[in-house]
């Protein structure tokens, strides 16, 4: 089967063809998740997710929200539906709320000391791999610093969901192990991808402003991508935060530091936004409470607000401030209260 793609919607792929079955992204246990959704009509399958997604946006606005009452939960959530990056998300039928909601989930549950939950949770954040590996590298590093008996378990249980969402994934097509290093290989050879017009982060930005080679362009991204993981996350894995505040700084490191970050991926920063945000009510310091809510309040409305007034090219410019801005914030609050791992 040939597919052409829209010279409209890709204005920089003009006789860009690719054969046979289209390269998704997505790793081969998309197709357990996603099977149900596959058996509906097309328009109910496409309003299903929709509404799926505002379920994973309330989920996650719940579980990072603790305390709250359910209904400054719901309003939390009906402003997070009008942020910019959560209405294209919804209007593209992306697949990055409920990565959101997988960290959402790794948060409640290793606070409440649920490993299997734990698991779970990790597991969701792989939905999108090049966010979800690095978050569970990360969270496995941090967990083994202080629980090396408790990491253990979550490490096993996460590895034995994998193992089978694996073999559920062949069960349903042989070939989806296989043909999923093709597919990301030929989907990252098209110059709209190449190009990412519409990405933010620190590593499509240098490599934009650099003009690197096409052939060399992965291969920098990704080489700058581990390189500012390192230097972010590793001292934050050092010093010991508390599991909200690791977890919040980390996402926000990675969003910094991804090699591929769409407008409508910085959904993700919804979790991070709400831990640090909750976290700092419990300051005593009125001057350090007012600095942090300044920050993120400054990384809200660049990341939900101001896309509204600029066009696709100028966000993939500035949309990486907010989780800069969100990461600064979180280590002035992780300097004014006292580390505790658990």
């Amino acid at each position: 089967m040939l597919y052409q793609l829209d010279d409209d919607i890709y204005p920089n792929s003009r006789g860009s063809y690719l054969q046979g079955a289209f390269p998704f992204p997505g790793p081969p246990w998309y197709l357990v998740v996603f099977l149900p959704l596959g058996l509906l009509f097309l328009g109910k399958a496409a309003l299903s997710w929709a509404l799926l997604n505002v379920g994973f946006l309330s989920l996650t606005v719940a579980l990072t929200c603790r305390g709250l009452s359910a209904r400054a939960v719901a309003l939390i959530t009906s402003i997070a539906l009008l942020a910019a990056p959560v209405q294209g998300h919804l209007i593209v039928g992306q697949f990055s709320l409920i990565v959101g909601l997988g960290i959402a989930l790794t948060l409640w549950a290793s606070t409440h000391h649920r490993p299997s939950l734990v698991a779970v949770g990790l597991i969701l954040t792989t939905l999108k791999p090049h966010i979800g590996v690095p978050f569970v590298v990360a969270f496995f590093l941090w967990s083994v610093r202080g629980a090396p008996t408790g990491v253990m378990r979550q490490a096993g249980l996460f590895v034995g969901f994998l193992v089978v969402l694996l073999l559920a994934s062949l069960a349903i097509d042989p070939h989806s192990l296989s043909m999923y290093p093709g597919y990301l290989v030929t989907l990252n050879s098209l110059p709209v991808n190449k190009v990412c017009d519409t990405c933010s982060s620190i590593p499509t930005f240098a490599t934009d402003i650099w003009s690197v080679a096409s052939g060399d362009i992965w291969r920098v991204r990704f080489v700058m991508s581990s390189l500012l993981w390192a230097i972010l996350i590793m001292p934050l894995v050092i010093v010991g935060l508390s599991a909200p505040l690791f977890i919040s700084a980390t996402v926000f490191a990675i969003l910094l530091s991804a090699p591929y970050l769409r407008n409508y991926d910085y959904v993700l920063l919804i979790p991070p936004l709400l831990i640090t945000a909750q976290s700092t009510v419990h300051i005593s310091s009125p001057s350090t409470r007012r600095i942090i809510w300044g920050l993120l309040a400054l990384a809200i409305l660049i990341a939900g607000g101001l896309p509204y007034l600029t066009d696709r090219v100028g966000q993939g410019r500035y949309l990486c401030v907010a989780p800069l801005l969100g990461y600064v914030a979180t280590i002035v609050l992780s300097v004014v209260v006292r580390p505790a791992h658990r």
